[in-house]
């Protein structure tokens, strides 16, 4: 099975970039730990406060599925409830390699 690299964008709504911050940083180290993960990064975009960005890295797409399902994602999504400005933006990646 091919690795599926991902790529989240997540914002938070004005005032309220602490809260995201710290439920994403909670997330980390449960996240780091679910079966078939290989990477799993947080960053703040440069310029932009309330804009967090994921990197991550998973053996296969069933992996991921089930870190999508995961109790300590959900705890994490319900402890901010109304925080994030809009749906999180999700890219599943394709390398592309130079011939």
């Amino acid at each position: 099975m091919a690795e599926i690299n991902v790529v989240a964008i997540l914002k938070a709504k004005e005032g309220r970039e602490g809260d995201v911050s710290t439920a994403l940083q909670n997330a980390l180290a449960p996240s780091r730990k679910d079966a078939g993960n290989l990477r799993y990064d947080l960053f703040v975009a440069q310029g932009a406060p309330g804009t967090f960005v994921m990197i991550e890295k998973w053996a296969s797409k069933e992996e991921l599925d089930a870190h999508f399902t995961s109790p300590h994602l959900g705890a994490a999504f319900a402890s901010v409830g109304d925080a994030f400005d809009g749906a999180p933006q999700i890219f599943m990646l394709d390398a592309v390699d130079v011939a």
